[in-house]
């Protein structure tokens, strides 16, 4: 069946599964379909078969498979002992695994095509839909929305599992039209009630900047969960409608059931910000206290960054100091502050302490930084940082490249800003 796809020496692959069988086995957090149902069926089975021993092992072995060679070998044993293509459960993990890979989309449509006729479910075919999502389309002949096509012709009704997958293909591939269409099935099908489904739908209807939809999906949810208010607040602060963000979060304060998570707040903080907003900062930062998201360091880094858009360096400063751990963002952030309120001495001091403390810079650093040294007149320093740009890689990077043009320009030196601006393969508007 398979004699094609290079699969070297089977004996060898037998003998390894065979000792990895007699290791001890522990189940994963059920990455694919099935992971955790069939070891409990089979326990609950009253007859077992040698193929019954075989299915549950291979089951637990996908799981745990971290090497393509692994995948190869459990796809060998399988065939070797006659489980591929009969058994769904194997060929759906099998499945699942290689797209994990990315790289062999077309095993993944054989195995699929070969299955076929032994089950045609919809459990086979969201497999194949749940791999499309995580391997894109690779080949420009095969059309993302095959799969779910061919599903409804060949009359399987799609299930809660289909449409979240669908309605992500839709979002990744900009497929407005088809996304509308999908809507139009699941309600006919009374998966509108479903919460999972609700909140794919949300991000699809947010993607292309349909902000009255995605509001009518959450408005009609009968449940929602935390995803749920998450998203609509992600959906609102990238679409730059600041204040209807700035309600959701509100409402999610006084009416919902859920309250906010630190995903809520680092989705929240940047839109009052934008907006100056010192006194939302300040009661979400309570609120974070009092719930201790505030030890959580991507909310610390959003906390520092609020504040000081926000012109309260004193906050800001605050909050970084008593950060119980901070990452790279975090003193790019504190730079920033320094940098946006004009307190430049203590931007290149704060600079001084991350190299003191073994922190490596990166492009947002450099670009914060560049600004200061101009502010301050120090255009040695500036050229010493170019340096350390060029040994670094990271003259490449188009912020870094932009901030020294502005560097060179203010500085006077135009020929040396137009060096930078010519040896940038990439450019943008600023």
């Amino acid at each position: 069946m398979f004699h094609h796809v290079r699969i070297p020496r089977l004996v060898i692959f037998t003998k390894s599964l065979q000792t990895l069988t007699e290791s001890s086995l522990k189940l994963g957090d059920g990455n694919f379909c099935d992971s955790v149902s069939a070891p409990k069926m089979f326990d609950e089975m009253p007859q077992r078969d040698l193929v019954s021993w075989y299915q549950k092992d291979l089951l637990c072995f996908c799981v745990n498979t971290k090497s393509l060679v692994q995948i190869q070998q459990l796809h060998a044993f399988a065939i070797i002992h006659g489980l591929l293509p009969t058994s769904t459960s194997i060929s759906a993990a099998l499945i699942l695994r290689y797209a994990a890979f990315s790289s062999h989309p077309r095993i993944v449509q054989m195995m699929f095509n070969q299955s076929l006729p032994f089950s045609r479910s919809a459990f086979l075919y969201n497999t194949l839909i749940r791999a499309q999502t995580m391997m894109g389309v690779a080949d420009d002949h095969i059309f993302p929305f095959d799969v779910y096509n061919g599903m409804l012709r060949s009359g399987v009704v799609p299930d809660d599992h289909t449409f979240p997958f669908v309605i992500k293909l839709c979002t990744d591939y900009t497929e407005v039209k088809k996304g509308l269409e999908v809507h139009g099935m699941l309600m006919k099908l009374g998966f509108d009630y479903d919460v999972f489904v609700n909140n794919t739908l949300l991000l699809f209807y947010g993607s292309f900047g349909d902000l009255a939809g995605a509001r009518t999906v959450f408005n009609e949810m009968p449940k929602r969960d935390l995803v749920s208010w998450n998203s609509v607040i992600r959906v609102f602060s990238d679409s730059k409608c600041y204040f209807e963000a700035i309600g959701v979060i509100k409402e999610m304060f006084l009416w919902s059931e859920f309250k906010p998570n630190v995903v809520s707040v680092v989705s929240v903080l940047p839109v009052c910000a934008v907006l100056e907003d010192e006194i939302m900062v300040s009661e979400i930062h309570c609120y974070g206290i009092k719930v201790g998201l505030d030890c959580q360091v991507s909310a610390g880094n959003a906390f520092v960054d609020a504040y000081g858009k926000c012109l309260n360096v004193e906050s800001s400063r605050r909050v970084f100091d008593e950060m119980v751990e901070r990452n790279v963002v975090s003193w790019n952030a504190m730079i920033g502050t320094f940098a946006h309120n004009g307190f430049n001495n203590h931007a290149l001091e704060s600079f001084r302490f991350m190299i003191d403390e073994g922190w490596r810079v990166n492009s947002t650093t450099i670009s914060s930084l560049l600004p200061v040294l101009v502010e301050l007149v120090k255009f040695s320093k500036g050229r010493e940082v170019h340096g350390f740009c060029l040994r670094t890689g990271l003259e490449c990077d188009v912020f870094v490249a932009n901030a020294l043009i502005d560097m060179y320009a203010k500085s006077e030196r135009s020929a040396e800003a137009s060096a930078v601006f010519y040896n940038l393969g990439s450019r943008n508007v600023v």
